[in-house]
């Protein structure tokens, strides 16, 4: 028998058998191996860090810089057997150098906590230098930067360019913002958010390589803002509040035929690169009841009585209405008597005699305004004078791209009525149209009404805005002109309002034009105020005057509108040198 010929047959399945579990298991081995180098893989993928962003700059017209990111630091103490003793040793030496600001800056912290604590944040380069002994006797002792915001001109431009603040948990879950990141809080910064804020970028490692993906910096923001301009008026608030003994003032400059805000200061400002780091409550409480009212801005939000700079409008509104010409006259002696046993008079009682238009807006004389408005209540109603008030903005905000502005009050029989439930007299009626009673506007809104008589009746929006420079190179901007309404002033009403206006300025009889003689090159029309008010002093209700002057200079070809206010500064005559103190430095 062939023996072999019988047992090849299962050699020959054996010989298969083993090929295919040498197959099977290489095949089982590679799809398990092949798993395990996919995981990896993505183990190294997952490596990322985050590289901040810088936001966008914020410049004024020139191209000045006025706020930009810098690097700060934090110093954190790594989780050691020696925390406690380390970080007493942090606490000892600040108080033996007599470091309070930084001490002010340090973080108390768990013992018990298994991890690195942050001690100090948001410490800039000199603040970090004064620590350096400590960063070299105490190893567990780590810095680290991050970027936040500064201000280069914090006061001056407090309520411009607003300030940012650390995110809230609403933003880092549905904007994508860091825990860490900064975001504008208030004016410029907040409105400009989308545009400032940077797009962070990344350093992805795989374990062999290294990819970068740069960071890219925020839009830029122009103003139409002259910083120059601006430090100068912040300059002269402050010493004609120091001088008069004043809470603080504003000011105001726009081109009248475009709207471009120039200048725009409430004094005093407070200091917002200290917001952003962190003001402790006792600061904050000293803000908040300041009587200079810092966190109020005093040109946008700000609501005060005008006094005589109102007799602009009232004007308008007897001449629009053919009430009088620039000719008509009135004989003002010292007090008019309107019935009752109620006298009307004069500011201090003057004796101004014979007064047509131009020189009753010279004189300021209430008892000429009085009269004719008056006349004009008998003759076609108050609600005229109202609606000629309200064509000027009188009531209504400016539409100036900047939240929480005032919109003033325009005083009425039917506002009085509904306010009070007292009836309306000609003595409210007087109040009235010399700027008194219930009117008040914001410095901002008066420049927008004088702008109107200079420009003829265009009423423009505001803007403070110039252009964007986008992250690409791209400019975009936003300086067009844009007019709300025109009520189409007569030039013949312009002139005989104007020609009172430079009688203020330039006239011997005027008690201001001392100060503006050598000023003539400015073509300088003015209109003063003294607005008589109340102060609350703890409760007792205290006499005291506003100061205004607002008006129109010509300055490189171009005409500026300016309004300035002074709040219990005392009259017009007080705070009408500081636009002499302010052209003779720009």
């Amino acid at each position: 028998m062939n023996y072999k010929k019988y047992l090849s047959i299962p050699i020959q399945y054996l010989y298969m058998l083993g090929i295919t579990v040498v197959i099977m298991f290489a095949g089982f081995s590679q799809i398990i191996e092949g798993n395990e180098l996919n995981s990896t893989s993505l183990q190294f993928v997952v490596d990322k860090d985050v590289v901040e962003a810088p936001r966008g700059k914020i410049l004024d017209v020139k191209g000045r810089v006025l706020a930009e990111d810098v690097k700060d630091f934090d110093i954190y103490l790594n989780y050691s057997s020696e925390l406690e003793n380390e970080y007493n040793q942090v606490v000892e030496y600040l108080g033996e150098n007599n470091l309070e600001d930084t001490k002010k800056l340090l973080k108390s912290i768990d013992f018990d906590l298994d991890q690195n604590q942050r001690i100090f944040e948001l410490l800039d380069s000199s603040q970090v230098e004064v620590l350096n002994p400590l960063l070299e006797t105490i190893p567990n002792l780590e810095v680290s930067s991050r970027y936040v915001r500064h201000y280069n001109y914090p006061y001056q431009f407090t309520h411009i360019l607003g300030y940012t603040g650390l995110v809230e948990a609403q933003d880092v879950i549905e904007n994508g913002y860091g825990n860490e990141d900064f975001i504008g809080k208030y004016r410029i910064e907040k409105l400009y958010e989308d545009d400032l804020r940077g797009t962070s970028g990344q350093t992805i490692h795989d374990g062999l390589s290294e990819i970068s993906i740069p960071p890219i910096e925020g839009d830029s923001i122009y103003l139409s803002i002259d910083a120059h301009w601006q430090n100068q008026l912040y300059r002269q608030l402050e010493e004609y509040n120091n001088r008069n003994g004043a809470a603080g003032g504003a000011a105001v400059i726009m081109d009248s035929e475009t709207g471009e805000v120039k200048a725009m200061v409430s004094y005093p400002g407070f200091d917002t690169n200290a917001i952003v780091r962190g003001l402790s409550p006792e600061s904050f409480n000293i803000l908040q009841t300041a009587r200079s009212q810092p966190l109020l801005d005093k040109a946008v939000a700000g609501s005060y009585t005008p006094g005589s700079i109102f007799k602009l409008i009232t004007s308008y509104s007897l001449l629009n209405n053919n009430i009088i010409t620039k000719a008509s006259t009135f004989f003002s002696n010292q007090c008019l008597n309107l019935g009752g046993g109620f006298e009307f008079c004069e500011f201090g009682r003057n004796f101004y005699g014979l007064l047509d238009l131009p020189h009753a807006l010279m004189k300021s004389s209430n008892l000429y305004f009085c009269n004719y408005s008056l006349e004009l209540s008998k003759d076609k109603g108050l609600s005229y004078f109202v609606a000629d008030a309200q064509k000027f903005g009188i009531g209504s905000p400016t539409g100036i791209n900047l939240e929480s502005e005032a919109s003033g009050t325009m005083d009425s029989p039917t506002r009085k009525l509904e306010v009070t439930g007292d009836g309306w007299f000609d003595g409210d009626t007087c109040n009235a149209v010399i700027g008194q009673g219930a009117i008040t506007t914001s410095p901002l809104q008066m420049a927008v009404v004088v702008s109107m008589i200079e420009n003829g009746g265009k009423k423009l929006q505001p803007n403070i805005v110039y252009k964007i420079r986008h992250s690409d190179g791209v400019e975009e901007y936003l300086n067009q002109t844009t007019v709300l309404d025109n009520i189409e002033i007569p030039d013949q009403i312009i002139n005989s309002i104007k020609e009172g206006m430079s009688g203020v300025a330039y006239n011997n009889a005027s008690a201001v034009s001392r100060f503006f003689t050598d000023l003539k090159d400015f073509n300088i029309h003015a209109k003063t105020g003294s607005a008589e008010t109340l102060e609350n002093l703890n409760g007792v209700f205290v006499e005291r005057v506003h100061g205004w002057i607002v008006g129109t200079f010509d300055k490189d070809g171009k005409t500026y509108t300016f309004s300035f206010f002074q709040q219990y500064g005392g009259g017009g005559y007080y705070i009408a040198p500081m636009l002499k103190d302010f052209l003779q430095n720009i």
